[in-house]
């Protein structure tokens, strides 16, 4: 396995491209070709000093690549720009970047790369959960929970309910956002056709809020949001309603 990190370009030297290896004693680096698992196999090895100068110990079996430090920086650009918004199409990532690294793009197609860019997002998003409580767990824990949790007006709570059987409802809402109104009526609306599949969801809800008691529709506000695996009617739903009165009646009190 190669102590090479990924923030690292590749050593250039007589206009080949190496990969640190291993370290010796001192500020000693062994290196060994960037080619080592491409297509020519290459054997060449070689010995970093603490100078940096370099000094080869077995010939390259492979031809000189002008284009490695601009193929690995297009590539280091795309992992970057997954990492920034990692839930958006691995095609539109490619071609945004491509429109800055026009000749890595002939280059590196995005074919060649489509692998790369999966096992890069699937290092910046949580793993899958199998549940509705897994889902829970893995949305309170970091660094998840610092990611996705906070937004431009404060902080959502993520928790979960149990209802009747096994029905459970995972509920969205910002405490202190609700406690902050002066709600007259409340509203709820459900549907399922924006549900996901893993984990089982089968109707979101959101519960709504009529504000100052006005007559006009601009002013109904989405309270809270929750997800059910069950559709049927439970007292699950009664209590996150309970939640949000008892959260709007702590905020006259």
């Amino acid at each position: 396995m190669f102590y090479h990190r990924r923030d690292l370009k590749p050593i250039e030297h007589e206009g080949y491209h190496y990969w640190i290896k291993s370290h010796g004693r001192g500020s000693k680096k062994y290196l060994v070709c960037k080619d080592r698992k491409g297509a020519s196999r290459c054997k060449a090895t070689a010995i970093m000093d603490s100078q940096g100068v370099i000094t080869l110990r077995r010939t390259h079996d492979c031809i000189k690549d002008p284009d490695c430090i601009l193929i690995y920086e297009f590539e280091e650009a795309i992992r970057a720009e997954i990492e920034r918004d990692p839930h958006r199409y691995s095609r539109i990532i490619y071609d945004i970047v491509a429109m800055k690294y026009p000749r890595a793009s002939i280059l590196r197609p995005f074919i060649a790369v489509k692998r790369k860019m999966k096992i890069w997002r699937t290092k910046s998003v949580p793993p899958l959960p199998q549940s509705l409580d897994d889902y829970v767990n893995l949305f309170n824990k970091q660094p998840w929970n610092e990611k996705y949790a906070s937004y431009a007006g404060g902080t959502i709570t993520v928790t979960s309910i149990r209802g009747l059987g096994r029905s459970t409802s995972v509920v969205f809402a910002d405490i202190n956002y609700l406690r902050s109104l002066n709600i007259k009526n409340f509203h709820l609306d459900a549907t399922f056709k924006v549900c996901p599949r893993r984990p089982q969801v089968l109707q979101l809800l959101t519960l709504m809020g009529r504000i100052d008691d006005t007559v006009s529709s601009e002013l109904i506000n989405p309270l809270v949001f929750f997800v059910k695996n069950s559709v049927k009617s439970d007292r699950s739903i009664l209590r996150v309603c309970q939640s949000t009165f008892i959260a709007f009646i702590n905020n006259k009190k």
